[in-house]
């Protein structure tokens, strides 16, 4: 009876044991081991998704971490980085273009300044032919050369800077300040005279005349009666007293010698003993006026 009282007490003690023994808790150790496996897939992904972007702007170059969620387009760049372009400004992409890695976003800040520049503009040089006033004692002495002024030309400019840096310049106008003046130098055409060995030995007949002078017209060439061009050595006569083409040698009373010449052209004033002598320049007509003289008429044109 005592034997079993005492197995019972043991039993009763060893229940009481086993029930109140600490273990480790299951569903506490699986939800966090799950919970840190979670966390670095996170962080991992994150990390795949961002890429690098460049970002030139001001002189200050920046390198930008994008997800290519929050900032996706070019414009989003800038306004992370409160960039504000001017009216004027360059950017290499267009605002909507999308990131991508390694993409170089360049701003250029565009100024423009303006210059005015005097420019020199060239004179020419007139070459006045003079066979008449070179070989006049009274007109030789007042043939002075004149040198040649240049003109003065204001031409403003626009240059276009980007960043501080000339790229373009473009003339925006040009307004003639004074004109060029040329040099003007008279030049002795006595060569043009065809004055032989002197006076024809023979000739049909002399007459006294009265003589003037013409000279080509401004549009250039001018043509004779008879269809040739106007040069020295050809003249314009009344075709009443001297025939077309006849051949004629002109001296004047003051001692200049014309030549040999040939009747070529007519006139509405040259009428009766008038003969109209070409000279190569205006100027040598007027420095001519009217004179008197002689002619000879060696043959007679037909």
């Amino acid at each position: 009876m005592r034997v079993s009282l005492s197995l019972l007490l043991l039993c009763a003690m060893a229940a009481v044991l086993v029930a109140c023994s600490p273990r480790s808790n299951p569903s506490d150790s699986v939800g966090a081991v799950g919970s840190d496996s979670s966390v670095s897939s996170e962080n991992v992904s994150e990390q795949d998704q961002t890429f690098p972007v460049y970002l030139s702007v001001d002189g200050v170059h920046y390198t930008c971490a994008v997800d290519g969620e929050e900032i996706r387009t070019v414009e989003d760049l800038l306004l992370t980085y409160r960039v504000t372009l001017g009216a004027d400004d360059e950017i290499n992409y267009d605002l909507s273009a999308q990131l991508e890695g390694e993409m170089t976003v360049q701003v250029g800040r565009v100024t423009y300044e303006e210059s005015v520049e005097k420019e020199s503009i060239p004179y020419g040089t007139q070459q006045v032919l003079m066979s008449y006033a070179f070989n006049s004692a009274k007109y030789a002495p007042r043939l002075k050369n004149t040198a040649g002024v240049p003109g003065v030309r204001e031409v403003t400019k626009r240059t276009k800077l980007v960043d501080g840096v000339a790229v373009e310049t473009k003339t925006v106008s040009s307004v003639v300040v004074s004109e060029p003046t040329d040099a003007k130098i008279y030049v002795d055409a006595s060569y043009l005279l065809d004055l032989g060995d002197g006076p024809p030995e023979s000739y049909e007949r002399k007459f006294a005349c009265e003589f003037t002078a013409y000279s080509y017209d401004e549009e250039g060439d001018s043509y004779t009666y008879s269809g040739d061009i106007a040069k020295v050595g050809y003249v314009a006569v009344d075709r009443s007293v001297i025939p077309i083409h006849s051949y004629l040698y002109v001296v004047l009373d003051n001692g200049f010698v014309y030549g040999y010449c040939y009747a070529k052209d007519t006139g509405g004033a040259i009428k009766g003993n008038i003969i109209d002598i070409f000279l190569p320049t205006d100027e040598d007509c007027r420095y001519f006026g009217r004179l008197q003289g002689t002619v000879y008429v060696i043959s007679s044109g037909s």
